[in-house]
C-alpha cells in the first residue's frame, strides 16, 4: 500500500474537516432460534 508523504494545505483542511457518519444496528430478538427453526421445517435443497 503507498501512503503519501506529503500533503497540500487543501488536502490537509480536507482531512482535518469534521464529518458526520451514521452506523445503526438492528438486533432482532430470537432470530437465532428463528433462523434455526425455519431450516428444519424447509431444509435447503442438496446442492
Amino acid at each position: 500500500m503507498n501512503f503519501k508523504q506529503a500533503l497540500t494545505r487543501e488536502e490537509l483542511k480536507a482531512l482535518l474537516k469534521p464529518h458526520l457518519r451514521l452506523f445503526m444496528s438492528v438486533d432482532v430478538v430470537n432470530s437465532t432460534a428463528l433462523k434455526h427453526g425455519s431450516r428444519e421445517e424447509n431444509p435447503a435443497p442438496p446442492v
